[in-house]
């Protein structure tokens, strides 16, 4: 693993190289952007870099086949801490920052780093999904970074910075990601293989916001089959709202078994809705072949409008599940109201 085959982030690798040579690098940095984007796989590249004892010409570059690179990628490295939530827990907790009570001062991330290096000169921490740390935690953790060991880099990854003590902010140099671009996407999933054809990667990359994590959860073969029911149904002219609305519903409880997870899925849901529309009136518009201010081919102006009010209707959905309207009764009144739109009806 190298920056070669990492997707964007450029600056950020650059910021990194500057700092390198310049030998001013922080004590601790905050990592934040959107879940899904590689703000994980960058701090591991970058942690390969500063524990690769192999001689290179650009420091930020680790060489990847030596021991040192290999052990990172491995989690075996004995310079290298890493600390995430645990699966059966809601939140990073005090035991995992300084150890068990039998064991306080004795383990834990906050003990670790101030060891000496092992084998390489400094050590390295990175925390995964930093803002999950309970107040414990934080507050422990707060410690270590009022007195950073001078031979440590400790790096907090978090897709909700805002959701860290303030004092844990401003002792962390913060640097921002920005999701990865949809080409960026496309090209993943097809590299993965998670994708049949380069037209759906691109229909996935166009709905994952710049997130490998939600083009991964959008290949799912059980929302693909309801995407595709959906444009079906919403493609023909005497669709029915309740039917609809039910098969929607269904399809949720059969994806996941909380409601809150349900939620997530419905916001996809809504999302492929607004994709059937906008996708409608981009054919539109381009069969319209540059005609000046006239309407596209087979579509009236009053179509073209009806499709944007369609689109907002649906943006007023998601506002309307944020806010914890029923998920039925949410795709009811959206399905009934896009029919009515249809018709030529206010909504």
């Amino acid at each position: 693993m190298g920056w070669e085959t990492l997707r964007g982030h450029r600056p950020q690798i650059e910021m990194f190289r500057r700092s390198l040579a310049s030998g001013r690098l922080s004590h601790a940095y905050l990592l934040s952007g959107p879940e899904g984007i590689g703000k994980r796989r960058f701090a591991l590249t970058l942690t390969q870099a500063l524990l690769c004892r192999v001689p290179r010409e650009d420091a930020v570059a680790p060489c990847g086949a030596c021991v040192d690179c290999r052990q990172v990628l491995s989690g075996g490295h004995p310079d290298l801490f890493v600390l995430e939530r645990a699966a059966d827990r809601d939140a990073i907790l005090i035991e995992q920052m300084v150890g068990t009570r039998e064991e306080r001062g004795r383990a834990g991330l906050c003990y670790h780093i101030h060891l000496a290096p092992a084998r390489a000169d400094r050590k390295v921490a990175i925390i995964d999904d930093a803002h999950k740390m309970n107040v414990e935690a934080a507050n422990a953790f707060l410690k270590t970074l009022e007195e950073p060991p001078p031979d440590a880099v400790l790096f907090l990854i978090s897709s909700q910075p805002e959701s860290l003590l303030p004092t844990i902010r401003s002792r962390c140099q913060h640097v921002r990601f920005a999701p990865l671009a949809a080409a960026d996407v496309a090209a993943l999933c097809t590299e993965l293989q998670w994708v049949a054809s380069p037209q759906d990667a691109a229909e996935i990359a166009e709905l994952a916001e710049g997130s490998m994590q939600m083009a991964r959860q959008l290949c799912r073969p059980e929302l693909r089959r309801l995407r595709e029911e959906l444009f079906e149904a919403l493609s023909r002219p005497d669709w029915r709202p309740l039917q609809l609305a039910n098969r929607v519903v269904e399809t949720l409880e059969e994806l996941a078994g909380s409601n809150a997870e349900q939620r997530v899925f419905a916001v996809w849901v809504l999302r492929f809705c607004g994709q059937f529309f906008r996708l409608r009136i981009r054919a539109a518009l381009e069969a319209a072949g540059g005609a000046d201010g006239a309407a596209p081919s087979g579509v009236t102006m009053q179509g073209l409008e009806r499709m944007g009010r369609a689109v907002e209707r649906i943006a007023e959905s998601e506002e309307h599940l944020a806010l914890f309207t029923p998920i039925r009764l949410c795709f009811e009144s959206l399905f009934g109201d896009l029919a009515a739109i249809r018709q030529g009806r206010a909504a």
